[in-house]
């Protein structure tokens, strides 16, 4: 087992002056939308937004796609900015579960307990848990040891080679030594927590593309209406 130790308007009201008039008032009305979304922080918090996805869909299978003992994946196939190698057992030695023998370690309920912790949806992941980075702690089943099965919207805590801390989605069945990965994020900034199941903010571009269509509609409607 040694291995895996694992914007003033003209005067002229000429017909033509009052159309440009007009115009000139609704794009302004236009601007304040925009400005107005950004003072509310619509805009601003995507620049601060530091929550990576990962692309779990090469282990999202039973077992994370082992098909038979074990499977060594680079997390850096889930995200470039993530170091480390994660291990997913499939039976070798009897063993089912997560680990990672060099980072990231893996949230678990207590030092030497045997079983990993199970995050509820929105709980904060950061430096409050334990982590560890060894088998005997942080798998569904090691020998006798099993953990209580991780049901719908169950997470995994995990803490990178560079201290970013994380989630992946998990379920887990110890009648049939099954778990699945279903999703996972990471916090890019070292050191600050993450809620389990926090998504991504969209990228500022999108967020402009979504806020700028809403708002060009409104000035659409209004200039129909005023016709």
């Amino acid at each position: 087992m040694g291995f895996f130790t694992i914007a003033p308007r003209s005067q002229d009201l000429t017909p033509n002056n009052m159309m440009k008039t007009h115009t000139i008032h609704s794009n302004n009305r236009l601007t304040n939308y925009l400005t107005a979304a950004v003072s509310a922080g619509t805009l601003a918090s995507t620049a601060s937004a530091a929550i990576v996805t990962l692309d779990v869909s090469s282990i999202s299978g039973i077992n994370g796609g082992a098909s038979s003992y074990y499977r060594e994946v680079s997390l850096s196939s889930l995200s470039p900015g993530l170091g480390g190698t994660l291990y997913l057992m499939n039976g070798f030695f009897g063993l089912f579960g997560l680990y990672s023998r060099d980072s990231p370690g893996i949230a678990t309920i207590g030092s030497d307990s045997d079983t990993p912790r199970n995050f509820s949806s929105g709980s904060l992941i950061n430096a409050s848990a334990n982590f560890e980075d060894r088998s005997t702690d942080t798998l569904f089943r090691y020998d006798d040891s099993v953990s209580p099965d991780f049901g719908a919207n169950s997470f995994i805590g995990f803490l990178s080679a560079d201290e970013q801390y994380g989630y992946l989605e998990v379920t887990w069945t110890a009648a049939t030594n099954t778990f699945q990965i279903l999703s996972g994020a990471y916090e890019s900034t070292p050191g600050v927590g993450i809620r389990a199941g926090a998504a991504a903010v969209p990228e500022p571009s999108t967020a402009m593309l979504s806020l700028g269509a809403l708002a060009a509609g409104a000035f659409i409607r209004r200039r129909k209406q005023a016709a």
